[in-house]
């Protein structure tokens, strides 16, 4: 096993979680107690993953609460974190966790877009 899951453990971690927070952490170097708290700890209370709004909520929640070097982040760094999150909270890319609907909040602007083919978003294939 490895060293870092080994060290998550023993901070209370489960097993899933722990690889899940590393993987992450991987693509978002953030620490692995940032992932917990937007994941599964208080942020993700406010976030609310799964339920219809939960990209936006996850953009207004960071951008209030995350800076880098004391400046905000981007916007674009901000979906990309959220798209991230979101992912691993509800195991799916956002507008595709069970239980959502395409929608505005899914990116595309068309409404002809959001035809289902095999169960996939016609215009991005999610």
């Amino acid at each position: 096993m490895d060293e870092a899951v080994r060290a998550l453990l023993a901070q209370g971690y489960t097993f899933e979680e722990a690889t899940a927070v590393l993987a992450l952490r991987d693509v978002t170097h953030m620490p692995a107690q940032l992932v917990k708290y937007w994941v599964a700890g208080a942020g993700a209370a406010k976030i609310n993953w799964g339920v219809p709004g939960d990209f936006n909520r996850c953009r207004r929640n960071i951008q209030a609460e995350a800076s880098e070097d004391g400046k905000p982040l981007s916007p674009h760094m901000i979906d990309g974190l959220c798209a991230n999150l979101h992912k691993l909270a509800t195991g799916a890319t956002p507008g595709h966790a069970p239980g959502e609907t395409h929608g505005s909040s899914h990116g595309h602007r068309s409404e002809g877009a959001h035809t289902f083919r095999d169960g996939n978003c016609r215009q991005c294939g999610y």
